[in-house]
């Protein structure tokens, strides 16, 4: 580095750019780019582990765990639809079977 704290060469401009004196590798140095891309790469996998099985006791990660809840939520709700439905035909059926122009004469409406 020249004495107007300008870098004497490329070498020294890419030293400059590359080498950070503000954070620190995993052996107290400074830290390069190289050491900033290692730990995104850790962090990284270490997130993607918790959308695989996070160490839990099954094979399902939380991708796998959320698509089937939804997937069983879906039959439940199905279900009670097809509930609904059998209950809104047994209703038509029965208008179906009342005398035309209402209930029978004297009975209450």
């Amino acid at each position: 580095m020249s004495a107007t704290g300008t870098p004497d060469s490329t070498a020294d401009a890419l030293r400059d750019g590359l080498i950070s004196s503000e954070e620190e590798d995993t052996r107290g140095g400074s830290a390069n780019v190289a050491d900033g891309l290692f730990a995104l790469s850790r962090a990284i996998a270490v997130g993607l582990k918790y959308l695989g099985n996070g160490d839990a006791g099954t094979t399902m990660g939380a991708i796998e765990a959320h698509g089937k809840a939804v997937a069983d939520a879906a039959e439940r709700i199905a279900g009670a639809l097809e509930g609904i439905a059998g209950a809104l035909n047994r209703l038509a059926e029965a208008v179906e079977e009342l005398p035309v122009g209402g209930p029978a004469d004297g009975a209450e409406a």
